[in-house]
């Protein structure tokens, strides 16, 4: 058997975000928010990831990313051509450019059992994802607040930053 194979949908230019957000450090330790999907991949027994990255962010990928991690797994990486992929069986979504429903269509068309995790920081992208997340078996919605410091003086301020939705599901299989 075949052993199973992670692809990370990271293309997307965080036009709304304001930068590579799949780049920006996020953990105490200056973790960036794909090291926490790699964690749990590996645990899960993967051994191998897939990048799906624009061939212009590529250098950047694989100074803050790929290289740091293939000492721990197998890393590759796709230039948003999403048909010659394999067969997924597990995609993070993490920006969809507004094309979540014809990427989740892609996914489903190669393996309609596949598991899809997305994170969703804008309104439209909860309703979009929310309503197409409805549709999928053990569909769950998570919602996550985050919150900075700033120094104000000798005192510490916490600023609220954009909650983080989590969506998650698996398609239905070939019988549904």
């Amino acid at each position: 058997m075949d052993k199973p194979v992670l692809v990370v949908l990271a293309a997307g230019m965080g036009s709304r975000y304001g930068g590579m957000k799949q780049l920006d450090p996020v953990g105490p330790g200056g973790q960036i928010i794909i090291d926490y999907s790699i964690y749990d991949a590996r645990r899960a027994g993967f051994e191998k990831v897939i990048f799906i990255i624009r061939k212009e962010n590529e250098a950047d990928f694989r100074q803050v990313i790929g290289d740091r991690l293939s000492h721990l797994m197998e890393v590759e990486y796709a230039f948003q051509s999403l048909e010659d992929l394999p067969a997924p069986d597990r995609v993070f979504l993490g920006g969809t450019s507004g094309n979540m429903d014809d990427i989740l269509m892609m996914i489903f068309d190669k393996n309609p059992a596949a598991r899809v995790v997305c994170t969703a920081v804008t309104l439209e992208t909860v309703g979009e994802a929310a309503r197409l997340f409805a549709h999928l078996t053990e569909a769950d919605m998570v919602q996550l607040s985050v919150t900075r410091t700033r120094k104000a003086g000798r005192y510490h301020l916490m600023d609220a930053q954009n909650p983080v939705w989590i969506f998650s599901g698996e398609g239905k299989g070939h019988d549904a």
